[in-house]
């Protein structure tokens, strides 16, 4: 038990029902401190290591689920780690770029909260009026009180609206603690969102929990959330308070968000559920604790719920709390009341106070058809008493029994039960059916093979069940049976002579894909036996998404079914599946697997406080059609020219056709079929319909063959080919070939043949017309007719001279279909040529040179260059100029030599002048003499 701190604050213990609780914690590998990858001089590595998330069992090290690798970066030489995501929101998106690491905080010498916060406004972010990149000082309240209608609807329930006031408080304060110099949290997703939109119901809620947050170790935590983490929540293997935690409440909704933490709709259905916000954050954080500023009056908090509702059926209720205090409690006490109004004390604890507070053993006779409620209340020094909540339990030991009409023989897989309640209380009661999905001891693989065996017990269904010795693994049976798109249960009947442990003795869990994924968990103390040596069944709860509706396409999983014996012995008679128990109306109706023949059933009745009924056995025949369905396609004689809408009749054996059910897909001769296209169906009786389909989708070709799949109102499947259908409602297609590349600029250096080809799949090419035309008046004209037309028709063009040409071809099919392309084609095989000219005379020591080049296009640039003595120096480069003036030194003998450069890329040969002598001058003075 861990004891008040020096202003009363209690530290969380572990949550009663999590996987986490007591002895069952999260690490990677067996130490719960990562240890980094060897660290690059640049500071920076990118990789996989063993760093994955795991379940592990304290006492024996065991991994009891492990998933798969994590990938992180070491940014630094320090080794800190990048975690993603890190933001702390929803399932927005934000940059990989402000993605930043997870570093532990070290503990803060005082739980007082920031006075102001830095913002830095996102480019991203619309909901303010403000400049990209600008940093904003805000009071902290007033931050959590701008963040809290931004991330949750200001409408919610109220204490959803408080856990995420907190879990934003607490966030926002993790971040100032680890911040950089300019900013310490952005306005947007990669933090927290933002906006500058204030409503009076939020600000009431974020007034309401004043400076209150979650600790983890002396520090706020990185209290992550997202929209909807799913069942269950991830978790992450060095951060104690990220675990994952079973959250029925969104079993079978989509995750939407990274999954880590809070999850916002989880928090929604919980306070729908009658919780207050600080059970809410008990379930999401465990580990955790709470602290209040140090000018509280009063103190803040809850007793613990059960998170299932079968925890009270055994023989004690463990009571934990998450609260603190603005100065000790003299005494805390604990009641519970039925609403028949019995009361009962339940503990009073004087002195100190800690957040385990011990195990309530309800006397048998204790017991209600309504919720039991349990009452926390605190007492000061003064004597003035403050509650801290109520948790709502069930404790209702009658075993439920119900009577079951059906039919025994059916043609419809999806069959009304009606179902008669027996037991006062549950005026709708919840129902569970599986077909045939149970597994007996002999199932499952054991690990160690030693430390489990098979035994005679006489309690047993069968007369035998599966004896697990501490630190025992039992795992199997890799089912692949259960259909996806539903949600389960998992009922696991064991029994154990350790009933008087408070810590976990045994974890469950449902996992796929060879463990790597999580899909249902849960850990039971011995308190949650109801004696020693006998059974009872403990549910798991599980939810297998579906794949989009598409023909021939299932989603499998190969589920495991484990049961981990941690610290005491535990007997595993079987475990049995059904789908998750709904409350069942009068005509509510099972969808039985579409099998030929017999159906051995069972139905599981539970009751609003945990109670399930013994299996209730029923059988029903039934008997699938062969085939389920036809489809009539009638042939037209000639070919389908045109978009034509076609219709074909579909008639089903014993139920409508389902809208919205079918697809097709088409393949021409023996090619690849085509991908699977939505058909739109008309229901036109109880047995039939009519399909509709454009054409236009459909390839040329004689031999279009087409393959449709529906689904009746029963769920029958039906498929067909029909054809073939002779189609050409697209003109031909035309290639073209070249007998060799173009340069860089696009021009073509070498005479090329251009090779056209029509093709035509339907019909065939009637004619092909190709025209040649070029800038110098070139005229050619090529014509192929075909008096049967044919599948592909060629032409060779040669183009040998240096033109710009335009190439124009057309195609037609027997039908007329006509197709025209035109290609622009540039030849040019020749260099330019270039001519010098210099001056007749040269009497002075420069030279005015002129040059001038001749293409069969143009000229673009040229090259100049002059020899003094054995090496030719550039002189002008890549210039446009035809002339220029050359200086050089007298009594030297220069050379001059030019080249050309056209549009098509050639560079011309060298052209050389005559040698020069550069005169001397003799330079006479003028003198000019002043006189009278």
């Amino acid at each position: 038990m861990l004891s008040v701190g020096r202003r009363g604050v209690l530290i969380l213990a572990i949550p009663l029902f999590l996987l986490l609780a007591g002895s069952v914690v999260l690490a990677g590998g067996v130490s719960s401190t990562p240890q980094p990858p060897p660290v690059s001089p640049s500071g920076i590595i990118t990789h996989t290591v063993d760093l994955r998330p795991r379940l592990l069992d304290p006492r024996s090290g065991r991994v009891l689920w492990e998933g798969p690798p994590l990938t992180y970066l070491v940014r630094r030489p320090d080794g800190t780690l990048d975690l993603v995501p890190t933001g702390a929101e929803t399932d927005a998106p934000f940059p990989p770029s402000l993605r930043r690491p997870f570093r532990p905080l070290s503990p803060v010498a005082s739980p007082t909260p920031p006075r102001f916060i830095r913002v830095r406004h996102s480019r991203y972010n619309t909901c303010r009026n403000a400049v990209p990149g600008q940093v904003d000082v805000i009071p902290f309240e007033e931050y959590v009180a701008r963040v809290l209608p931004a991330e949750m609807p200001s409408g919610w329930p109220t204490e959803a609206l408080k856990a995420q006031a907190i879990a934003i408080r607490t966030y926002a304060w993790y971040q100032i603690l680890k911040a950089g110099p300019d900013y310490d949290v952005s306005d947007w997703t990669d933090y927290q969102v933002m906006c500058d939109a204030r409503y009076p119901h939020t600000d009431a809620v974020v007034a309401a929990t004043r400076g209150q947050a979650l600790f983890y170790d002396g520090a706020p935590i990185l209290a992550m959330y997202s929209a909807n983490n799913g069942h269950p929540t991830r978790g992450v293997d060095w951060i104690p308070y990220l675990n994952p935690v079973p959250d029925p409440v969104n079993l079978s909704a989509q995750r939407r968000g990274h999954g880590y933490g809070l999850s916002q709709e989880g928090a929604y259905l919980w306070a729908r559920r009658g919780w207050n916000a600080y059970q809410i954050l008990a379930h999401y954080y465990p580990n955790t604790n709470l602290v209040l500023p140090p000018d509280a009056t009063a103190p803040a908090g809850s007793i613990l719920p059960l998170e299932l509702e079968d925890m009270t059926l055994g023989r004690g209720y463990p009571l934990t709390l998450l609260a603190a205090f603005p100065e000790p409690p003299r005494a805390l006490t604990v009641t519970a009341r039925t609403a028949e109004g019995d009361r009962t004390v339940v503990l009073t604890r004087t002195g100190s106070v800690g957040t385990w507070l011990g195990v309530w053993l309800p006397p048998r006779t204790f017991t209600s058809t309504h919720p039991i409620t349990l009452t926390a209340t605190a007492q000061d020094a003064q004597g003035r008493l403050w509650p801290l909540g109520e948790a709502h339990i069930w404790r209702d030991l009658r075993r439920p029994t119900i009577t079951l009409t059906y039919p025994a023989d059916t043609v419809n897989p999806r069959f009304p039960i009606t179902v008669v309640a027996h037991t006062p209380g549950d005026v709708v009661p919840r129902i569970g059916v599986g077909d045939g999905w149970v597994w007996e001891e002999d199932a499952f693989t054991r690990q160690p093979e030693d430390a489990a065996r098979p035994v005679t017990d006489t309690r047993a269904l069968d007369g035998r069940a599966l004896q697990l010795s501490p630190d025992a693994l039992a795992y199997g049976p890799y089912t692949t049976a259960l259909p996806a798109g539903r949600a389960y249960r998992a009922w696991f009947r064991l029994s154990t002579t350790t009933t008087t442990e408070t810590d976990p003795i045994v974890f469950l869990d449902v996992v796929a894909d060879g463990g790597q994924t999580l899909l249902g968990l849960r850990a039971l103390r011995g308190i949650e036996f109801p004696a020693a040596g006998e059974y009872r069944e403990y549910p798991v709860d599980f939810y297998l998404p579906t794949a989009p509706l598409m023909p021939r396409r299932t989603l499998t999983y190969t589920l495991e079914f484990r049961t981990h014996a941690l610290g005491a012995p535990i007997r595993l008679d079987r475990v049995l599946v059904t789908s998750y128990p709904v409350p069942w109306e009068r005509g509510w109706k099972w969808q039985l697997p579409r099998r030929d023949g017999r159906h051995s059933l069972i139905v599981k009745q539970t009751t609003a406080s945990g109670r399930v009924s013994t299996d209730i056995p029923i059988t029903v025949t039934l008997h699938v059609p062969h085939p389920a369905m036809t489809f009539t396609a009638p042939v037209p004689a000639g070919w389908i020219t045109t978009p034509t809408r076609l219709r074909w009749p579909v008639t089903t054996a014993v139920a409508p056709p389902r809208e919205g059910t079918f697809f097709g897909r088409f393949r021409r001769g023996d090619g690849e079929w085509s991908r699977w296209y939505a058909v739109p169906v008309h229901v036109t009786s109880d047995r039939g319909g009519v399909l509709e389909w454009d054409s236009q989708w459909w390839p040329d070709g004689k031999d279009i063959r087409m393959e449709l799949w529906g689904m009746d109102a029963f769920s029958y499947e039906g498929e067909g080919i029909v054809g073939p259908f002779r189609v050409d409602q697209q003109p031909p297609t035309l290639k073209q070939h070249l007998s060799t590349s173009p340069n860089a600029e696009g021009w073509y250096t070498v005479p090329l043949t251009v090779t056209v080809m029509a093709r035509d799949a339907g019909i065939g090419v009637r004619a092909l017309t190709s025209d040649v035309s070029s800038h110098t008046g070139i005229r050619m004209s090529y014509r192929s007719v075909r008096d049967e037309p044919t599948e592909v028709v060629t032409q060779a063009i040669p183009l040998r001279t240096d033109a710009l040409y335009t190439l124009t071809i057309t195609a037609t099919d027997a039908f007329s279909h006509t197709v025209t392309r035109t290609r622009y084609i540039a030849v040019d095989t020749t260099p330019p040529q270039t001519q010098l000219f210099l001056p007749a005379e040269v009497r002075r020591p420069w030279i005015r040179l002129r040059w001038k080049g001749r293409d069969a296009f143009r000229v673009t640039s040229y090259d100049v260059e002059v020899l003094e003595g054995s090496t030719w120096v550039p002189w002008l480069e890549g210039t446009p100029r035809t002339e220029a003036l050359y200086r050089g030194r007298a009594g030297r003998r220069v050379r001059f030599r030019a080249r050309a450069r056209d549009l098509a890329g050639w560079v011309g040969p060298w052209r050389v002048s005559p040698e020069v002598l550069l005169p001397r001058v003799e330079y006479v003075p003028w003198v000019t003499v002043h006189g009278r």
